[in-house]
């Protein structure tokens, strides 16, 4: 059997999602019903002793038969309406503040006259006293998956850490983990939405700190030989991981595991990504071969070859340095006379051997060292037909 105020939480926000006023998270409508329950409950002691059948009529100033009561409704709605404002389990909202406040008041009006005139079956008992129970599902899919993860220690520690702070002691945790017992008291009647609040903050920061893992999916990426060792694949693969956390919700991470290895990880942080997971890490990992394969053919990883000059034996590919520009109308400089002693007797030993024009030619370039550096610069391995001139 319910509560009144469970009741009462459970009509406005139906009335609000009828209207579509509000977008609640997905699997997120329990832990918004709940923390509505820790708002409305503290005010009903200052509403039901005044009610009647005959007051549940008229606007917000008279309608619950004393001006106590009407305030107290009023501020029940302006606290409900704010706590959809910042709200974790509200994903969008879609009506402004008056009209929010016009249709929550509604919703519990129209209760509470069904409950003065005896037609609803509620628990009597109410809050007031005794434990009070906290439904971990409920407060969100990350809350209720490290609460499974955790080592059993861990997570009575964070437990009782959250006790402390809102002032009610750890009592129990159930044997599936699904639900936590706390010792309020008297105040188990407003100590409910700290109770959930604190909760909430302690198991996020257990998995924030690394303390407790969430599930998630990982996937290999191979990385072409050399590619691992770019100082771009860093960056590019951190604008991967922020555009598919943008795109999936997500939490997105590649970290390499080997020089040719790279590990692509996806945890889901909503009940709805952990269902399409697997979709968003194949999406995921397209992403990171896309980038992989850009890179690669942007940047050759094989460092280029050194460049050789000098004298030397000719052969073809041998790099040559282009020649400096000469000015309009200038004469090219005369050869010096080394250089031209050189030329002659190149010329005089190619006119004495005519048909062995290559071999000649390296023997002139060992006893000249100018020479040879001419017949290397000049190419002069093709010399058949240069030594027809001097025929």
């Amino acid at each position: 059997m319910a509560t009144l105020q469970r009741l009462l939480a459970d009509s406005v926000l139906g009335a609000l999602q009828a209207r579509e006023h509000v977008l609640v998270a997905a699997g997120s409508a329990g832990a918004l019903r709940s923390e509505f329950e820790d708002i409305i409950a503290p005010a009903l002691a200052e509403v039901t002793p005044h009610l009647a059948a005959q007051h549940i009529d008229g606007e917000v100033t008279s309608t619950f038969g004393t001006e106590a009561a009407d305030e107290a409704v009023e501020r029940v709605v302006e606290q409900l309406a704010a706590q959809l404002m910042r709200s974790d389990h509200v994903d969008d909202i879609f009506a402004d503040d008056r009209i929010i406040r016009r249709d929550g008041f509604r919703a519990i009006r129209d209760l509470l006259r069904r409950y003065a005139a005896g037609a609803l079956e509620i628990d009597e008992a109410g809050p007031g006293c005794g434990p009070v129970e906290v439904s971990l599902a409920e407060l969100g899919y990350v809350v209720a998956s490290a609460a499974r993860a955790a080592p059993a220690p861990t997570l009575r520690a964070a437990l009782e850490r959250a006790g402390e702070r809102a002032g009610a002691p750890l009592a129990a945790v159930s044997g599936n983990r699904g639900r936590a017992s706390f010792a309020a008291g008297e105040r188990s009647a407003e100590i409910g939405l700290a109770l959930r609040e604190a909760i909430t903050e302690e198991l996020v920061d257990l998995v924030g700190s690394r303390a407790v893992e969430l599930p998630h999916r990982d996937r290999l990426v191979p990385v072409p030989e050399g590619l691992g060792a770019q100082p771009r694949l860093a960056a590019i693969l951190g604008e991967v991981c922020a555009r598919t956390e943008r795109v999936t919700g997500c939490e997105a991470c590649c970290a390499p595991v080997d020089a040719q290895t790279l590990c692509a990880t996806l945890t889901p942080l909503c009940t709805p990504d952990a269902e399409r997971v697997d979709g968003h890490l194949a999406h995921f990992v397209r992403a990171i071969e896309t980038a992989i394969a850009d890179l690669a053919s942007c940047e050759d990883p094989r460092p280029p070859a050194p460049l050789r000059l000098g004298a030397g034996s000719a052969g073809a590919g041998r790099a040559r340095l282009p020649a400096a520009p000469r000015a309009a109308g200038a004469k090219a400089a005369k050869p010096s006379g080394e250089r031209r002693a050189a030329d002659r007797r190149t010329r005089a030993v190619l006119g004495v051997r005519k048909g062995t024009a290559g071999a000649v030619v390296a023997q002139a370039a060992s006893a000249a060292p100018n020479a040879g550096r001419r017949t290397a610069g000049c190419g002069y391995t093709g010399a058949p037909r240069r030594a027809a001139r001097f025929r």
